[in-house]
């Protein structure tokens, strides 16, 4: 099972500069694996050409 985790501080910065929760399921994430857990280092809305 994956957990999926990330800085509530940012994402609420993210929120506010960007309007994209965290939890949207169309964005672009860059994110890194610590151990069984992947962290959200950023994310941003996909574009047209990137949702399939």
């Amino acid at each position: 099972m994956l957990i999926f985790e990330w800085d509530l501080k940012k994402a609420q910065t993210n929120l506010g500069k960007h309007s994209v929760p965290y939890d949207n399921r169309t964005l672009v994430v860059v994110h890194t694996e610590r151990g069984a857990s992947i962290r959200f280092i950023s994310a941003r809305k996909a574009t047209k050409k990137e949702i399939l």
